[in-house]
């Protein structure tokens, strides 16, 4: 036996159909997409979420029907008990007899109803389906149907769970949204703005909400008719189309009308009688025509003789904004290749639209080619495209002459042929280390391979080796310790703001607002170098915080930094210079 499901001023989730066994099932009642709903209730009315999933109201009056079908277990009869919702009815092969449905046959009970009263708080309803076997009495759970009772708020339009994009236009709603919101200024219509309304139990709306859309800045994209019902702004599709065939889903069609810019489309939904809600703005631009045309290698160098390969230099085209002119129409004529050199063969990209690519066929040739791309009238910067004979030479270079021990430094292998150009692109490298690590190179771009090398922590000589083409180099770079840090720096004070002293190291006593000039010194070796002004302050109970750097000065030519303070409270601070690492004393002054 199956139990189709029926709902009375609003019903069953179609989706929290489940977990069923063998021979009985709960099944839709009517073709996919369409209601399971008796024709007591279309799912139109004010509780409804959709047509397909009706969301039953927890009001403790509300009831749910679920009818009977037959065929399916000859032999058997039916056990039928439900949790967090009451039985109180049933009709024909059903009967109730203590919140318990039983039927003498399984077999046939077709046309047969239960009714579930729904609680009057949210939750959850699991009805429960035993078949017992006539000649054993053995009882089977046929399998469960589980029955949302949501709160009222439930069915209010959520934001966070509807959704607005655009799509293409000419098919349903629902498909894909657009890769990028942009088409030429002429485009018309350019896209279509799917808006999906969905209540806070993730359910459709389809009724008594109505879509609205503006366009700004005014005149510069219009609505354009969506299907059968031309929708336009400011209205919405509340049924079906040939534009839009999913329910929940609204569609409104928007075109290009000549002017270059970007497009904000607000969208807010209205209910019938009620409040009205914002979405988050969209945006659609339309491109003007061509203003630039950049031209960027994604391959700098192929081996002579190498047949033709696509997409080997690549251009984008973008109008006066700055916004990427990326499809054919008003706006990008046919694409054109220039060779300024010869030594390569270039061919047309065969492309109608404002940006692509070029290919290359080295012939048998060695050289060089200069390639600009013209587009819609626009040329191109030149791009230098190489058809490069085999390895003749290969060099090896660190960042760094001198490297410290357990640091790093970039080692680049650049390669190239006989002629000075740089060895095709892919071809493969290898570098040897007397000592230390690398990161594995293995292949060249531009005539060029760069590794990060860490250092080892002795001291020495570290030797690169680089194999490119079969061709060896090699370079070389110090590994030494790093140079001593400057000896302790020496710290006196005086009153006033001065560079002349005398400078003291006792503590001295200002007035309140008055400054007092601490001068940190390090010698002529510390000339350019930032030293760090290190402060700690003394508690009214006697006890010091510790040093904290407050900010830092850069040393004269004899090393010298000074550091002015003043208070307008009673205080006590400690100051001392900080110099990688190497401390000054601390001379103390005082506020009071």
């Amino acid at each position: 036996m199956r139990i189709w499901k029926k709902a009375i001023s609003a019903a069953l989730s179609a989706a929290l159909i489940a977990s069923l066994t063998t021979s009985a099932a709960f099944a839709h009642l009517g073709a996919a997409g369409e209601s399971d709903q008796s024709a007591k209730l279309d799912c139109t009315a004010a509780a409804v979420a959709t047509a397909v999933t009706c969301a039953q109201v927890a009001d403790g009056i509300s009831t749910v029907t679920l009818t009977g079908e037959g065929g399916a277990l000859a032999g058997s009869s039916l056990y039928i008990s439900a949790t967090g919702a009451s039985i109180i009815g049933s009709t024909a092969a059903f009967v109730l007899v203590g919140g318990i449905v039983t039927a003498a046959d399984a077999s046939n009970p077709t046309g047969a109803t239960i009714t579930l009263r729904a609680p009057a708080a949210p939750g959850s309803a699991v009805v429960s389906v035993y078949s017992i076997a006539t000649a054993t009495g053995i009882a089977t759970l046929e399998g469960t149907l589980t029955i949302t009772f949501t709160a009222t708020s439930g069915l209010d339009l959520s934001v966070a769970n509807s959704s607005a994009r655009f799509e293409a236009t000419g098919g349903a709603c629902n498909v894909a949204a657009l890769a990028a919101n942009v088409a030429p200024m002429g485009t018309n219509p350019a896209a279509k703005l799917c808006v999906n309304l969905k209540d806070g139990n993730g359910s459709a709306i389809t009724a008594n909400h109505t879509v609205n859309v503006t366009i700004t800045p005014v005149g510069l994209a219009v609505p354009v008719s969506s299907g059968a019902a031309a929708a336009t702004a400011g209205t919405a599709q509340a049924t079906s189309t040939t534009a839009n065939v999913l329910a929940g889903w609204y569609a409104f069609n928007i075109g290009g009308s000549g002017l270059a810019g970007t497009a904000t489309i607000g969208i807010s939904v209205t209910k019938t009688g009620g409040a009205t809600t914002t979405f988050a703005p969209l945006t659609f631009t339309f491109t003007g025509p061509i203003a630039s045309v950049t031209a960027t290698n994604n391959i700098f160098a192929m081996a002579m003789g190498a047949a033709a390969t696509a997409d080997v230099v690549r251009f984008t085209a973008k109008d006066a904004a700055g916004n990427l002119v990326a499809t054919a129409g008003s706006t990008a004529a046919s694409s054109s290749v220039t060779i300024l050199t010869t030594g390569a063969v270039v061919e047309s990209p065969g492309t109608a639209t404002g940006n692509g690519s070029v290919t290359v066929d080295c012939a048998g040739l060695a050289g060089a080619a200069t390639v600009k791309v013209t587009s819609g009238g626009v040329t191109s910067n030149a791009v230098t495209v190489n058809c490069s004979d085999v390895t003749a030479t290969v060099t090896v270079a660190f960042s760094a002459a001198t490297i410290v021990p357990g640091g790093s430094a970039t080692i680049t292998v650049t390669a190239k042929d006989a002629g000075g150009r740089p060895v095709a692109d892919g071809t493969g490298a290898a570098l040897l280390l007397s000592s230390g690590a690398a990161t594995p190179v293995t292949v060249t771009t531009n005539g060029m391979a760069t590794a990060t090398y860490l250092a080892p922590f002795n001291t020495g000589t570290v030797t690169a080796l680089a194999t490119v083409g079969g061709i060896n180099g090699s370079g070389s770079a110090s590994v030494s310790a790093p140079a001593p840090l400057p000896g302790a720096g020496s710290n006196a004070s005086a009153l006033g703001v001065t560079t002349a002293g005398p400078f003291s190291t006792t503590t001295k006593v200002a007035a309140l607002g008055k400054y007092q000039t601490f001068k940190i010194s390090y010698g002529a070796g510390a000339a350019g170098a930032t030293v760090g002004i290190l402060v700690a302050t003394k508690a009214a109970d006697g006890t010091w915080s510790a040093f904290t750097r407050l900010t830092g000065r850069v040393a004269n030519a004899s090393g010298d930094v000074y550091f002015y303070w003043k208070s307008s409270s009673a205080s006590w601070v400690s100051v001392r210079g900080d110099l990688l690492g190497s401390l000054s004393n601390a001379v103390q002054g005082r506020w009071r």
